[in-house]
């Protein structure tokens, strides 16, 4: 494993970070299990099993934005082929994760500011592993 830290997105001092941590592998084997188990309807439980662990990690920075456990399921939704492939091995973890975590950017910190690019929330998303 590298010891530099990736980033994705743009980082604003005092912002709140997206921290995508490491892959876990434990997660990833029960929905390799899971995709075994089953074909209808598992890509979208492997979505939302991936989103509700990682709604989890992220609520305090995504709330303020205006996201919601709801909304961000509905986003997690949205990416299930990318997280369908992580799950059976054909993308990195760090792949999957910075797509996600853009999606973040592009769906809850433009909620975030009006069309004349200012804001009416506080805050802004930037990740980091």
């Amino acid at each position: 494993m590298s010891q530099s830290k990736s980033r994705t997105g743009s980082e604003t001092a005092g912002a709140p970070l997206l921290r995508v941590g490491p892959e876990p592998l434990a997660l990833r084997l029960q929905l390799r299990l899971l995709i075994g188990e089953s074909s209808a309807g598992a890509a979208e439980e492997v979505a939302l099993a991936l989103t509700a662990r990682q709604w989890r990690r992220w609520r305090s920075e995504l709330v303020p934005l205006g996201a919601s456990a709801a909304s961000f399921r509905k986003l997690g939704l949205g990416y299930r082929r990318e997280i369908w492939l992580w799950a059976i091995g054909d993308r990195p973890w760090e792949q999957m994760m910075e797509g996600l975590v853009g999606r973040c950017l592009r769906e809850f910190a433009s909620d975030a500011t009006d069309r004349g690019g200012r804001s009416r929330r506080r805050g802004s998303v930037t990740a980091r592993t």
